[in-house]
């Protein structure tokens, strides 16, 4: 295949060691799931954080970076966003660009996090996606900003999804998900006697 000859032929020593290490790490039919996905992306140029199981699609490059800096920032989220993701997600994380159609209410979103559930009633994946017109006109911060805000959307799906928090809906309202988590943390905090 197309992959497999770009693997052996192309591909950097260190790119050919990671792939090889994620396999290695995760011999499950989604650890091969996201082998290929990363092959894919290493082949046309994109970022794969192999440890984190995060692929940068954003085909614009000032913001690509901006949104990979706010992933490793220093902060509380992205501290949760490591937790949460590294090593343990089933699925990937992917961040990408489109033009996003205008809301019903006829504001325009500057991203948006999609998410499908898959067999067994779990997740099967998080894509984090940036408008184009948001990326073209926005503010470093505010492409940053934006970042951290849909970074918690995805690690509010991931709780769902490890059962940390439960909902009876497929339907996920992010309000009521963070609701149910800062309950949690309150409890964790208090040590149970919230």
């Amino acid at each position: 295949s197309a992959l497999i000859n770009w693997l052996e032929n192309t591909a950097t020593p260190e790119e050919y060691a990671q792939i090889g290490r994620c396999l290695e790490e995760n011999n499950t039919p989604e650890g091969k799931d996201f082998a290929k996905l990363a092959i894919e992306a290493l082949r046309n140029g994109l970022n794969v954080d192999f440890i984190d199981r995060i692929i940068n699609e954003i085909d614009k490059p000032c913001q690509a970076n901006i949104v990979n800096e706010a992933k490793e920032s220093d902060s509380n989220i992205t501290e949760l966003l490591n937790i949460t993701f590294g090593g343990n997600i089933e699925f990937p994380l992917i961040y990408r660009n489109e033009l996003l159609p205008t809301n019903a209410d006829g504001t325009t979103p500057l991203a948006r996090t999609n998410y499908s559930w898959g067999n067994n009633n779990s997740i099967s994946d998080i894509e984090i996606i940036f408008n184009n017109k948001f990326l073209d006109k926005g503010t470093d911060i505010a492409i940053f900003s934006t970042t951290l805000h849909e970074n918690v959307h995805a690690i509010l799906i991931q709780l769902v999804d490890k059962g940390v928090i439960t909902t009876s809906n497929q339907n996920l309202d992010y309000i009521i998900l963070a609701e149910e988590w800062a309950k949690i943390e309150a409890d964790r905090r208090l040590g149970g006697q919230g």
